[in-house]
């Protein structure tokens, strides 16, 4: 074939790149990777995939902290106040959903939504998840020792893990107070001292469990990628605190906390999730099923402009339309008098 000299014709290279598919986008080089082989050697690679940020929510279980179940154990004794604004009943209130139904009262709990704010606050690390494996066949060797074979099993996780978590240790210990409570419920439900709830006995439901969701987001708050598992902690650290060293300060010995949670099964990217995450959500806050699920507008969503103003006051919600993580906050608290939410959609059509 005749070789072209093309380098004197600045003019032709120039239409080409003018009239590329892809040279409208910012970064022709990645795109350029995906589309062809390169015809020259490769001296820089394209732009590295970024992850800006991560979101780790976990479910409240629903764990029968009765009046009657507080006093099989004595450990629950400071558990069984009903001021409000006590930190114990907030444990109980997070814990213990129905109870709330029944009409427990905390001026603390966030009641209103199906996750656990003191641990997604201050969770510092999460570790533990299981890669994707195919197990593979291999038949037995031949004469000269030749083999084939062939995948053996599902790409999906289907077993049980146990995945580490590292809290901040915070004023009153709340975390480890909460953990202390789930996890000598769960000895007590195991040895008959407590019973679940009756419905969670017919139902099979084991009232423990937490599910926990991990998102990765970019800067735009669209979601990449989605994980969930479902567990309960099984590790309750309490003897490293009764270590003893003569004349040792122990005013901040502990800076942190940590606890492993027993978990079966791993979904990663499935599109369900996604829903599954908004179908907690509405089942404990009205607001926002009255708002998805008809024409109510009990709550509106954030801008970004605002999202500082009201930092811990907001509902987490999955925009299934474009795939982004959006906080949700009751019409009543968040009154702006022209038409402040008109642009929202528009912002995120922008970023996808």
């Amino acid at each position: 074939m005749a070789n072209y000299d093309l380098s004197d014709d600045e003019d032709y290279i120039k239409s080409i790149i003018d009239t590329s598919t892809f040279s409208k986008y910012e970064d022709v080089q990645l795109l350029n990777a995906l589309r062809g082989h390169s015809n020259i050697p490769i001296t820089s690679m394209p732009q590295m995939e970024s992850d800006d940020m991560m979101f780790v929510y976990f479910t409240r279980p629903n764990l029968n902290l009765s009046d009657l179940s507080l006093s099989r154990n004595r450990r629950y004794q400071h558990h069984t106040s009903k001021e409000p604004n006590e930190m114990n009943n907030l444990i109980r209130a997070t814990l213990s959903p129905y109870e709330v139904k029944m009409g427990l009262v905390s001026n603390i709990a966030n009641t209103n939504s199906p996750f656990i704010p003191m641990l997604s606050n201050t969770l510092l690390e999460l570790s533990g998840m299981p890669d994707e494996v195919i197990k593979s066949w291999d038949s037995p060797a031949g004469m000269v020792g030749e083999q084939w074979g062939h995948a053996n099993s599902t790409i999906e996780f289907k077993g049980s893990i146990e995945i580490n978590l590292t809290f901040q240790s915070i004023a009153g210990g709340p975390v480890a107070k909460l953990f202390d409570v789930w996890t000598t419920y769960e000895s007590d439900v195991r040895y008959g001292r407590l019973m679940p709830h009756p419905y969670c006995i017919a139902s099979r439901e084991t009232d423990y469990f937490s599910a926990i969701y991990i998102l990765i987001l970019n800067a735009n708050f669209k979601i990449k990628h989605i994980a969930k598992t479902r567990g309960y902690p099984i590790a309750n650290p309490k003897g490293e605190k009764f270590t003893y060293r003569r004349g040792e300060d122990v005013s901040g010995k502990y800076p942190t906390f940590q606890t492993r949670f027993k978990c079966y099964g791993v979904d990663y990217d499935d599109p369900a999730l996604l829903q599954e995450f908004n179908t907690s959500m509405m089942a404990f806050n009205s607001d926002i099923k009255s708002t998805v699920l008809g024409s109510d507008k009990s709550v509106v969503e954030v801008p970004a402009k605002f999202k500082a103003l009201f930092q811990n006051e907001c509902y987490p919600y999955i925009d299934l339309r474009y795939n982004t993580l959006e906080f949700l906050l009751p019409t009543s608290k968040f009154e702006v008098k022209d038409k402040p939410l008109n642009n929202v959609d528009e912002e995120k059509k922008d970023d996808n």
